[in-house]
């Protein structure tokens, strides 16, 4: 299948079982070059308003969350959430 055609199977929903776990998809994301992060970002963040994942403020209030987790570094100890 060409890329274009997978492309367009992803937006129909058509390779909805071939999708890979959580853990895969987050390690992805930890390796994926910087210069795609705020597109990745975008896509992300659209599909969380377009489906109302998160109550009215909601967003803000997470992106605060994981700035205050990464500005304690990574040797944190303990996680709250």
């Amino acid at each position: 299948m060409t890329d274009f055609k997978k492309a367009g199977a992803i937006r129909r929903g058509e390779l909805d079982d071939d999708l890979p776990d959580y853990e895969v998809i987050t390690g992805w994301i930890q390796r994926v070059p910087m210069t795609w992060l705020p597109g990745l970002f975008h896509a992300v963040a659209e599909q969380c308003v377009e489906k109302k994942v998160f109550q009215p403020g909601g967003m803000q209030s997470r992106l605060a969350y994981v700035e205050k987790i990464v500005a304690e570094g990574p040797n944190r100890v303990l996680r709250e959430e």
